[in-house]
């Protein structure tokens, strides 16, 4: 086991394994969901325009992927692979962080087996605000790590960097600002020039996080807050005690769920060195201990305290970039056993964990009704459909905009050639890049869900369909009987001209 190891070096090791690692998860989504989650298209319908701030969130998530778009290749494979890219440079990031905590073999094992938690794994496909943030929690990791080393004025740049940034990605980034406090507090600064630094690095680093983030701040208050407003959902959930407790057990519950893969994994690898040898001996920093556990405590305390302080309803989601900074302190406890695990006994114990995740999946989808799963709607079938009507009932040769559920309608869309504007049917200020004049030029389809109400149109638009129908497909991995149904409507282009 340990010869084998030691013909890669560290470094190659974790590349090589990070590639294998999203092309082989990125393959499972591509074979057995017929449709992306809703984070996915979300952002698709989003990224047709660049914006300052889009109605729920911050921009930068969906810069990326407006940007990957023009690449030109699918987009949901697009979407897919922007989930697993997010995770790949998280942890990449933590491992140049970790590896100056311990020994480099360490870092790798640790890393490996962080590969396997449920988030980055059978979920790193999704690409969302959750997953989008994890390269720049990796990056405060390593930039901590680094100026408390040193000292140095661009670590300080790039904390502020990794800040700003990720607060462009979602504002829970905002607590992720106790780790360095907590690094400071616990004395984790090791150089004289580290020491004389804090305060004007730290003044670095707030003017270049504010930097990085006044746009966003500005369009948001132009705009009234719609952030803010989207977010008091669950900040100002207002729980009373019972229900605050109750919240922090089924948040910390489903966070060990997540992480239990990666447990799995440690268990098979520690069985396999003990049986077969291979373990050697590392060596840890004297303050690598108290550095982990300030990292992984601060932003997990912090989680705590909104809930019992606040009465916060804290998501589960919220947990993925947490759940990242354990694989520090997971390196330490590796070091201080007598024996770290052989790298080869942690890969065997990774592939264990990631087969049994994938089996889980697979055990799920066979279990749940088609109708409940997005991986069995039917979307290719859908939006095939709705071309071939379209295409009778206007002779144009395909809408300019969907209009309907924004889910179900941003489906369809992935999958029609040049990706039409979606319009939820919602306000229009939560789509300020489609206008009536869109409709006017190109048409629009209108698509509502059987038995449902019609998608609520702006503009006075309702006058202007003039042809309706019904499509409807099988869900993947059902029944015949189990059928996906769209109501459809069509607006011809140049039918609602003023």
């Amino acid at each position: 086991m340990r010869s084998l190891s030691a013909l890669v070096a560290p470094q190659s090791a974790l590349l090589g394994w990070l590639v294998l690692h999203a092309t082989c998860w990125t393959a499972f989504a591509v074979g057995h969901y017929a449709s992306p989650p809703g984070d996915n298209i979300e952002q698709l319908n989003w990224a047709h325009s660049l914006e300052w701030g889009y109605w729920k969130h911050p921009p930068l998530p969906t810069w990326v992927m407006h940007f990957a778009l023009k690449l030109g290749f699918d987009p949901t494979l697009t979407s897919y692979t922007l989930g697993h890219l997010c995770t790949g440079i998280g942890l990449w990031w933590v491992w140049l962080a970790t590896r100056r905590l311990v020994d480099e073999r360490s870092a790798l094992c640790a890393v490996l087996l962080g590969s396997a938690v449920y988030f980055f794994s059978a979920r790193g496909h999704f690409f969302n605000h959750n997953s989008a943030m994890l390269p720049w929690v990796g990056l405060l990791f390593w930039s901590c790590v680094r100026l408390f080393e040193d000292g140095r004025w661009r670590h300080f740049a790039l904390l502020g960097l990794s800040i700003g940034a990720g607060t462009l990605v979602k504002y829970q980034m905002l607590l992720f600002l106790s780790v360095p406090v907590a690094l400071w507090a616990v004395g984790a600064a090791s150089a004289g020039a580290a020491r004389r630094r804090l305060l004007p690095g730290a003044l670095l680093a707030c003017v270049v996080a504010a930097v990085v983030v006044a746009p966003h701040l500005w369009w948001a208050q132009l705009n009234q807050w719609p952030t803010l407003g989207y977010a008091s959902t669950s900040l100002g959930a207002g729980l009373d005690a019972p229900q605050r407790f109750r919240v922090l057990l089924g948040f910390w519950g489903q966070q060990f769920v997540r992480v239990l893969p990666m447990l799995v994994a440690l268990g098979v690898a520690l069985v396999l060195t003990s049986l077969l040898g291979g373990g050697t001996r590392a060596a840890a920093k004297r303050t690598s201990g108290r550095i982990a556990a300030a990292i992984v405590l601060a932003p997990a305390l912090g989680l705590v305290a909104l809930v019992l302080l606040f009465g916060v309803r804290l998501q589960n989601h919220w947990g993925t970039s947490v759940t990242l900074l354990l694989i520090p302190i997971l390196a330490v406890c590796l070091v201080r056993r007598n024996r770290r695990p052989a790298i080869m006994a942690v890969v065997v114990g990774v592939l264990v964990a990631h087969g049994l995740s994938a089996v889980s999946l697979l055990m799920r989808m066979d279990h749940a009704p088609p109708e409940e799963r997005y991986s069995a709607y039917p979307s290719q079938a859908l939006a095939g459909q709705a071309l071939t009507w379209w295409r009778a009932a206007t002779a144009a040769e395909r809408p300019a905009v969907l209009v309907g559920p924004a889910w179900e309608a941003g489906a369809v869309s992935a999958r029609m050639p040049g990706r039409p504007l979606v319009l939820t049917g919602d306000p229009p200020s939560q789509t300020p890049w489609i206008g009536r004049a869109e409709i006017e030029r190109g048409g629009a389809l209108l698509l509502s869900l059987l038995d449902a109400l019609p998608p609520a149109l702006p503009w006075g638009l309702e006058n202007c369909i003039m042809a309706r129908g019904r499509l409807q497909a099988p869900y993947a991995h059902g029944t015949a009987t189990a059928l996906a149904v769209l109501e459809v409507a069509a607006i011809a282009p140049g039918r609602c001209r003023e």
